[in-house]
Order: C-alpha cells, then sequence, then structure tokens
C-alpha cells in the first residue's frame, strides 16, 4: 500500500537523522521528494537511496533561515515536478549549556533554525497548496515543548513556538485544505542524541529506566506517525501535536 503514491514532499534536514529517515519512508510509500539541508553531500546520498527506491529525488542545498533559499527550494520543486504536496520542517539544531551562560549568538541560531525556518517554509509552500487545494505540513518537535529540561532553554523555547505556530497556521490555513500538525518526538537514536550519550551529557541506562518501553526510540518507530501525518488519513487533524515518546510524558511513578 502506498500512501502517498505520486505526491511530492519536501523534507528539510533530510541528509540525516529524522530527515533523511523520513524522506526514505515517503519514497517508499510512493511519494517524489526534495530534500534540503545546508550539507549537499549528505542529501546527495539521500537522493541517490530515494533514486534507488524507484522514486524521484532532487537535493537542494538551503539553509532554511534564509528567505531566499526557501523560495529557491519551493521554486525549483514546483518546476521541476509542478507541485508541492507534502513539508516536513525536519532541520533543526540545539544549543546545550546553563542558561545564564548561554551566548545570545547560540540562541539566536536554535530560534532561527529551529522556529523562524520551519515558519519561512511553511509560508512559501502555503501558496500552492492554497491553489490546490491540499496541503500536508508537518513541524518537528520534541516532547520537551510539553515539558521542561535544564540547560536547554532555546531548544525548549523553540520547539515550544513550534506548537504555536502549528496551532496558529492549522487554524488559519484548514479552510484550504491545509493540515499543519507536529510530530513530537522523544529520545531518538538521532546522531545527535548519541553523541550527548557518548560525551555524557545524557545517560542512556537512565532514559531507558524512565521510559515504560524500556528502550530509546529507533527511526522506525516514526515513519508511521510521519507517514499519517502525510496522508489523507489525517485529513480532519488540524493543529495537533502527535507525541510519539514511547510513554516518557505520560509516566508520573516515583520509583525507589
Amino acid at each position: 500500500m502506498q500512501r502517498l503514491l505520486d505526491r511530492v514532499a519536501i523534507v528539510t534536514g533530510g541528509g540525516r537523522g529524522i530527515g533523511r529517515a523520513i524522506a526514505l519512508a515517503y519514497a517508499g510509500e510512493g511519494a517524489d521528494v526534495v530534500v534540503v539541508a545546508r550539507s549537499g553531500d549528505e542529501i546527495a546520498q539521500t537522493a541517490v537511496e530515494i533514486e534507488a527506491l524507484g522514486r524521484k529525488g532532487l537535493a537542494v542545498q538551503a539553509d532554511v533561515c534564509r528567505p531566499g533559499d526557501v523560495e529557491r527550494v519551493v521554486q525549483t520543486t514546483l518546476e521541476t515536478f509542478g507541485q508541492v504536496d507534502i513539508l516536513f520542517n525536519a532541520a533543526g539544531v540545539r544549543a546545550v549549556a546553563p542558561s545564564e551562560e548561554l551566548p545570545a549568538a547560540d540562541w539566536r541560531q536554535v530560534i532561527d533554525v529551529n522556529l523562524t525556518g520551519s515558519f519561512l517554509c511553511s509560508q512559501r509552500v502555503a501558496k500552492p497548496m492554497k491553489r490546490a487545494g491540499y496541503g500536508k505540513i508537518i513541524m518537528v518537535g520534541s516532547m520537551q515543548a510539553h515539558s521542561g529540561a535544564p540547560f536547554r532553554a532555546a531548544y525548549i523555547a523553540s520547539k515550544t513556538g513550534l506548537v504555536g505556530l502549528t496551532r496558529g497556521l492549522g487554524v488559519e490555513w484548514a479552510r484550504y485544505g491545509i493540515n499543519v500538525n507536529i510530530l513530537s518526538p522523544g529520545y531518538f537514536e538521532t546522531d545527535v542524541i548519541l553523541h550527548q550519550i557518548e560525551i555524557g551529557q545524557l545517560d542512556l541506562d537512565a532514559i531507558r529506566r524512565r521510559t515504560p518501553m524500556g528502550r530509546i526510540g529507533k527511526m522506525e518507530d516514526l515513519m508511521g506517525p510521519a507517514i499519517f501525518l502525510a496522508s489523507s488519513e489525517s485529513d480532519f487533524m488540524c493543529g495537533q501535536a502527535l507525541i510519539v515518546d514511547g510513554g516518557w510524558l505520560a509516566y508520573g511513578f516515583l520509583q525507589a
């Protein structure tokens, strides 16, 4: 069953981690995929893997913080495929530091990439989606947008902002057939999380003990929810957060 057959998706942050996994998942469901990131080599490789799945893959090197780059991505997509049906906003960065020591430049970078970049991409694809009367926009949030954590003020602020942006755009654009929702993962086996575990910023055993399902997420655990939000199966969803965290947020029991 190919739930995205002949759809065209733009996936930002498509060179690695969640973005790469979802770009390949969308191709596996029948979509042609435009992968976007600042790293040209990584997205070129993702595009090759998309082609190996029998779909068209296009790598566009761009910075989602730059309106001109965003315009070029969408215009290239329209010129190549004639449509844009899905936007998956996976481009993101984080800064880990005591909040009283966090440089203003790091704060701005996190907000610019995670929040402003997602807005700029969503704003630009909304125009062709409105004309078509159809569109799926998926933000990539975090379970930390629904809780809190030390040393991650900028990251949490950006992801919490994305929840609000999702609601605002969702209710504004629903009348045009555009569904805007947000996918909020917990701890997953991304390069960033594995690096934080390696350097001691995160304790893998503690995460496993705290998570009711007893493990951190694998990329396959996100594919189903991401495909659902991009498909017609989510046509009546608007401005919602879909949290995929193995039960982390639901768990409130104090265990000795």
